[in-house]
């Protein structure tokens, strides 16, 4: 009775501590512990616990839980319910612990785990670009031998086209100096045949098999003969392909009138155009270009050979003939690009009146000429064309217009030179002395017959 009276009281106890299920069994003084499903790394517990000053942690297995503890209160502790309570609270913070250390110990091992996968591929990976660099390298370098190579073949073959063209240049050059001569003593040899006819069978040799008189040396000097205009005509059609620019150059400048040409061959029936001293035939040419009709006719017999060559409709005729002869109302465009400034003023009124008898009604009529507004045209390059006789400035030509009957009259002022907007962009240069000397060096007057 008395062993059975000394044996000390079982009492057991179940807990949950957060997700961990916790039971106790205390006999005494002797509490112990059982954790169901504990991780490997419990064990720690004791570590996490050391610092506790009144618990005693040991370890044991049990057979039919995974973890079992066994832990002794000290004997110095005040009363049962305070030791039982705070043993209780430092269990549950040191299980949170243990299992918050299993769950980060088990996620750093798989990310471990990746992150030792994601080098071996990243290792991988550099190896392959390390090799395909070297790949690209050599490849590279015999690129560049081919580049190289290839350009000093092409280098060496441009070199032999400029020396074989600066040679053929240089012989072209002599060709054409011969060939001018040629034609110069030509045209002579015409006026001299042309007037030993006139003037009877005397003349003076001067040693060169040519027949020449008095007559000749000094009457006739500059005077319109056959051999000397048609001199003449050669001088002129190598200057404007010197001064004037090339066709394709032209042929842009003059692209501003096509809208007012459709729009009065549209009025007019689709009528035909007529170009007043024609030229080369860049304009022929772009209204070909667009579809439309027209003709030309200009006295320059070597700029009417250019203007054939490239199946323009043209003729080597007088262009007051021309219009005398023209049916009224049959035309619907007459333009005359640099024109006027080689007449005299009552040969332009005369074209002006006569423009309104042939143009159908919605015709226009285009004058263009240089603008000697502009001080650079109006002081040097005016007269680079020796053929110029005078300039007709703008108010006249309006004048002229609303006298013969044109209705509306456009005055519109036209390329201006490439330096005006520089001049214009300076901060203290006059923008009208900028326009005086860089502004428009052409102006067209475009006259419409009035619709009756």
């Amino acid at each position: 009775m008395g062993g059975k009276q000394n044996q000390p009281k079982l009492s057991r106890a179940c807990y949950t501590i957060g997700d961990v299920a916790v039971s106790t069994n205390k006999t005494g003084k002797n509490l112990q512990v059982i954790i169901a499903d504990a991780p490997p790394i419990l064990t720690r517990l004791q570590a996490l616990t050391a610092a506790e000053q009144h618990l005693s942690v040991s370890w044991v297995d049990h057979p039919e839980e995974s973890v079992v503890s066994s832990v002794k209160s000290d004997s110095t502790i005040g009363s049962r319910s305070t030791k039982k309570i705070g043993l209780l609270k430092s269990l549950e913070r040191n299980v949170l612990a243990l299992f918050k250390l299993g769950r980060i110990e088990s996620i750093a091992k798989n990310a471990g785990g990746q992150v030792q996968l994601a080098m071996t591929r990243i290792d991988q990976i550099a190896k392959d670009l390390e090799r395909v660099a070297g790949d690209v390298g050599k490849l590279a370098g015999d690129v560049d031998e081919k580049i190289e190579a290839h350009g000093n073949s092409i280098r060496s073959k441009i070199g032999d086209v400029l020396l074989v063209a600066n040679e053929q240049s240089g012989r072209s050059s002599a060709y054409h100096a011969e060939a001018a001569r040629a034609f110069s003593d030509l045209s002579h040899r015409l006026d001299a045949l042309t007037i030993k006819a006139i003037s009877g069978p005397s003349h003076v040799d001067d040693g060169s098999g040519l027949a020449k008189t008095q007559e000749s040396i000094i009457g006739n000097a500059g005077k319109e003969t056959e051999g000397f205009s048609a001199f003449m005509d050669f001088f002129y059609h190598r200057l404007e392909n010197r001064l004037r620019g090339s066709r394709l150059e032209i042929k842009n400048r003059l692209r501003i009138y096509l809208p007012d040409v459709k729009a009065a061959i549209g009025r007019t029936g689709m009528k035909t155009a007529l170009d007043l001293g024609c030229g080369r035939g860049e304009w022929l040419e772009l209204l070909r270009e667009e579809g439309i009709a027209a003709k030309g006719v200009d006295l320059n017999a070597p700029q009417i050979a250019e203007a054939k060559g490239v199946g323009l409709d043209v003729e080597n005729r007088d262009l007051l003939q021309v219009l005398q002869e023209a049916e009224g109302n049959s035309i619907s465009v007459i333009t005359a690009h640099h024109v006027v400034e080689h007449l005299d003023f009552p040969q332009v009124a005369w074209i002006a009146r006569e423009a309104i008898r042939v143009l159908a009604p919605g015709g226009i009529l285009v004058f263009e000429t240089p603008n000697v507004r502009n001080m650079i045209v109006g002081s040097t390059s005016f007269h680079n064309d020796p053929t110029h006789i005078k300039p007709i400035t703008e108010p006249v030509l309006q004048v002229l217009f609303d006298a013969v009957g044109f209705f509306p009259v456009e005055v519109r002022h036209l390329h201006p030179h490439e330096k005006l907007a520089q001049y214009l962009d300076k901060p203290n240069f006059d923008p009208e002395l900028a326009y005086l000397l860089f502004g428009a060096q052409d102006v067209a007057v475009i006259g419409r017959k009035i619709v009756e």
